[in-house]
């Protein structure tokens, strides 16, 4: 007849085991979704960039410009402009008010502001759970090199 502890032991070790390995899928599975948050902030960031320095440039423009203007799906229709001093602005559920170039330029840095603080915050996220993803990985190795039976 066999001990208990001999027996119970490598069946707490094996439901050990198959609990971390559960625990890493899932920190896995957070670690893409964040990789993917981190791109669309970057490119929001860069979207962001472009805009303001549009602004800057439409505010140089000396009387009437020829320039052409995006319409979507890669397309471009030419157009003429006045040397603009507002813009529309969108605020949200579809609703667009006009804004003196000044103004729409800081909307802009405070978009901007929030959206980098959010990418530091999201960032330091990232680090915390690919530091548990490597303890935990640690630990599974060394509970696969030691009970190698187990798998």
């Amino acid at each position: 007849m066999a001990k208990p502890g001999k027996t119970e032991k490598p069946r707490a070790n094996e439901a050990k085991l198959k609990d971390d390995i559960v625990k890493m899928k899932f920190l896995e599975n957070q670690l893409g979704l964040a990789q993917q948050q981190l791109i669309e902030f970057d490119r929001a960031l860069q979207e962001l960039a472009f805009t303001k320095n549009a602004l800057e440039e439409m505010k140089k423009l000396p009387g009437k410009k020829e320039t052409l203007v995006p319409i979507g799906s890669g397309m471009l229709a030419p157009s003429s402009m006045e040397k603009p001093s507002t813009v529309l602005t969108d605020v949200g559920a579809g609703v667009m008010i006009e804004k003196p170039i000044e103004e729409a330029l800081k909307t802009l840095n405070e978009r901007e502001k929030r959206l980098s603080d959010d990418l530091m915050k999201l960032q330091t996220q990232v680090l915390a759970v690919e530091q548990q993803y490597k303890q935990l990985a640690s630990l599974v190795q060394s509970e696969v090199g030691d009970n190698l039976h187990v798998l």
